[in-house]
C-alpha cells in the first residue's frame, strides 16, 4: 500500500532514515515523579526514585515505534524533552535525581527496542555550579548506558541571565571532555 503512494518499505530502502531530534515518550508516572521531587523540597531524600513499570514504558515505546513506522523513520536519537529537564535554581539533589531517572528511562526504552533507538542523555545543570559537575553523569551515560550524545542546556538559569554564553571559558572543560569522548 505504501509503495503505491511513492514510498518504499523499510527493507527495500538503501538509506537509513535517522531522526536526530527525538524526545523520550514516557508514561505520565515519570512526569508525576518530577512534580513530586519539586514540591517535596527534599523530604523524601535521594532514595526517592521514579517508579514506572516495564509494561507502561513498553506501551509508550511501542506507540513511538508505530509512529516511526508510519512516517518511515528507522532510528531515533532519544533525548529528554528540554522543557521538562530540571535545571536552574532547583535543589541540586533533585536535579541530579531527576536527570538520572530520565536517563535511566531513556536507557530502558533503548533496551526495549535496540534497533530503533539510541540514547542522548540529560545533564544535571544548576546555576553557579562548576561545569565539571556534569562529568560524572556524562561518563555514566556513555560507559554504563551506552548513549551516543548529551543534551546541553545553554542557559541553565532559564532566562534569568545567570549563565555564561557558550563561548565563555566556563564551558571549555566541558568541550574538552566531550572531545575526549568524541561525543556530540
Amino acid at each position: 500500500e505504501s509503495a503505491s503512494r511513492g514510498r518504499t518499505s523499510l527493507k527495500d530502502r538503501k538509506a537509513m532514515i535517522i531522526d536526530a531530534h527525538a524526545h523520550l515518550v514516557a508514561p505520565a508516572a515519570l512526569y508525576a515523579h518530577r512534580s513530586n521531587l519539586v514540591v517535596s523540597g527534599g523530604q523524601y531524600g535521594s532514595s526517592y526514585r521514579a517508579q514506572v513499570s516495564d509494561r507502561l514504558l513498553e506501551e509508550s515505546a511501542d506507540q513511538n515505534v508505530r509512529i516511526m513506522d508510519a512516517v518511515g523513520t528507522d532510528l531515533q536519537l532519544l533525548s529528554p524533552r528540554p522543557f521538562l529537564t530540571l535545571n536552574g535554581t532547583a535543589r541540586w539533589n533533585d536535579i541530579v535525581d531527576w536527570t538520572s531517572d530520565t536517563n535511566d528511562m531513556i536507557a530502558r526504552t533503548v533496551r526495549m527496542h535496540p534497533n530503533r533507538f539510541r540514547g542522548v542523555g540529560a545533564l544535571p545543570q544548576q546555576v553557579d555550579r562548576p561545569v565539571t559537575s556534569l562529568f560524572e553523569e556524562i561518563e555514566r551515560v556513555v560507559d554504563e548506558l551506552g548513549f551516543v550524545g548529551v543534551l546541553l542546556n545553554p542557559d541553565p538559569s532559564e532566562g534569568m541571565n545567570g549563565s555564561p554564553p557558550l563561548g565563555d571559558p566556563y564551558w571549555y572543560p566541558l568541550y574538552e571532555k566531550l572531545c575526549e569522548l568524541d561525543l556530540p
